[in-house]
This record gives structure tokens, sequence and C-alpha cells, in this order.
């Protein structure tokens, strides 16, 4: 796997449960199935993702109505969501070169890119 996870806090005390990570995607990895896999191993029953940056490239975005295939690469202007081992869902804004944007539910991409993770479950 590509991805590496980060317990924030843990380096002060390793015995205590992380209440968040730093994830990092490699290029090429889906965004929504690497999360589910996460939330799924890291047993979270209700988390946020706060920070999202990086690059991706053909991004489907959807308006609730309808999918968009975005060609070409495109910067995360921001991203955030909610995550459980259950389901995810990701709303990102994106530009391209020209400074051209557009926001909507991320459907599917891959690309490289930092998440950090908050998981405010009680267990």
């Amino acid at each position: 796997s590509g991805m590496t996870a980060t317990g924030v806090g843990q380096e002060k005390n390793p015995f205590l449960a992380p209440r968040a990570y730093v994830l990092v995607f490699q290029g090429g990895e889906s965004l929504l199935s690497r999360l589910m896999e996460f939330a799924s191993l890291a047993r979270i029953q209700s988390g946020s993702v706060s920070v999202c940056i990086g690059d991706v490239e053909n991004v489907k975005l959807s308006d609730g109505s309808k999918t968009t295939k975005l060609k070409g690469p495109r910067m995360i202007c921001s991203a955030s969501g909610n995550v459980s081992q259950y389901g995810c869902r990701i709303v990102a804004s994106v530009v391209n070169s020209s400074g051209l944007s557009c926001v909507g539910e991320v459907c599917v991409h891959p690309f490289s890119d930092h998440l950090v993770i908050i998981d405010a479950s009680s267990s």
C-alpha cells in the first residue's frame, strides 16, 4: 500500500488511541476506497475530514443531480466531509491552471494528497 498513516499525539503517549490521523496518499490511489479501508482498520465510527491538500487529475464531482468529469490536472483548494467504517462523503473545491474552479461531492479520482481525519467516535 502506498498510504501512510500517523496518529497525531501518539509520539507523547503511544498507549493512547489517537483522535486525529494524518494520511498521505500516493499518486494513482482512489481517495474514497482508501479512506474506507483506513476507517475500517482504525474502527472509526464517526469522523471528519478537516484538511485536504494536493493535486487531482480527471476528478469526478457531483452536484447531486449530475456527475461531471473534469479533465486534466486540478489543485484542491479545500475539502471536507464525513468518514466512518460504514461510508464516507467528501465535498471538494478544485481549480485548474486558468483559475476556473468547480465544487462538488467527490465521486472518484486517483491523486496524491494529504488528509487529516479527526476521529470523533466515542469508542
